[in-house]
């Protein structure tokens, strides 16, 4: 497929709940790589997914890029245009998409799965108010392994497959086939919050950007978890923001956040542990699996 100067060629595909936010803010703080006019643009989403856009490729075709980059690449210093977009990961679009490219780079951060299920619980509970605050994680994931059959899931591709979007080694090994090994990158999310220096720094090495901004950049927090304290109120405001114009979103959005939230609690009953547990045992194999495949000596996760 021929490149546009307003296509992307930098893609963050993944997964949902593993630092893509702030992989975005501190991969677009570097003067060779231009950011789009939105953290996520979920362009390349397919045309039945809830996500997708309605001026998005499937109504626009790439042509409909050009309006989320203020950057062109051009004769500037800009090199890359980054469209960071952590459900392109199992897209079918985006895969064909992406995959046709004459030029692409490829970055998949991939979290330890109980952690990461863990985390879109808490997103799902409190960020989009769309479970009751009585539901515990146990019957969250009894919730995703009824699949089709659990009305709170049915509808949300995200949650209805998270269990099989955690099976990483098939996902590395699709997406290593389409693009060319060489322009995929795999991150590990616990190595990347460890050392975001390193991680970013290996990052624009291997884009042949000049790594040098991030020996002493600050790494500022972005999109950090909190929990609701009303939740009634939190899910009313959910559904009226559509019809907030987005510049009083904006303004209103850290005195909501500093009224109606509290940080986020790390706290894990018994049966929190348990569930824990049994997702870690669930995935082993998987994790080995994907061990072999990035050419690791040692575990990823069950050493931790």
């Amino acid at each position: 497929m021929q490149y546009r100067d307003y296509v992307p060629n930098l893609f963050v595909i993944g997964v949902p709940k593993a630092g893509s936010t702030s992989m975005q803010r501190w991969l677009g703080a570097h003067p060779e790589i231009g950011t789009s006019s939105e953290v996520e643009t979920r362009y390349l989403m397919d045309a039945g997914d809830p996500l997708c856009r309605a001026d998005g490729y499937a109504a626009c075709g790439l042509d409909g890029y050009s309006g989320y980059y203020p950057d062109r690449l051009g004769p500037g210093k800009i090199r890359y245009l980054l469209d960071v977009t952590p459900q392109y990961y199992y897209q079918e679009t985006a895969k064909d998409v992406i995959s046709r490219l004459d030029a692409k780079k490829v970055i998949m951060i991939l979290r330890k799965p109980s952690d990461r299920i863990l985390s879109l619980y808490k997103y799902t509970q409190n960020n989009t108010a769309l479970l009751s605050p009585e539901m515990s994680f146990a019957d969250f994931v009894h919730e995703i392994y009824l699949g089709p059959g659990s009305a709170l899931v049915r509808a949300r591709p995200m949650l209805r497959h998270a269990i099989t979007h955690c099976q990483y080694a098939r996902f590395v090994g699709e997406w290593a086939t389409l693009v060319g090994g060489d322009n995929l990158q795999v991150i590990i999310f616990e190595e990347f919050v460890k050392d975001p220096g390193k991680v970013l720094k290996k990052i624009a090495t291997d884009l042949a950007i000049d790594p040098g901004l991030y020996d002493s950049y600050r790494f500022p927090a972005t999109n950090e978890s909190y929990s609701v304290r009303l939740h009634w109120l939190h899910k009313m405001l959910r559904r009226s923001r559509k019809y907030a114009p987005a510049w009083l979103r904006y303004q209103t959005k850290q005195a909501y956040l500093r009224l109606n939230t509290k940080r986020y609690s790390k706290y894990l009953s018994d049966q929190d542990r348990d569930t824990i547990a049994a997702l870690d045992r669930e995935f082993l194999g998987w994790e080995q699996k994907l061990t072999q495949a990035l050419g690791r000596s040692e575990p990823i996760w069950s050493r931790n």
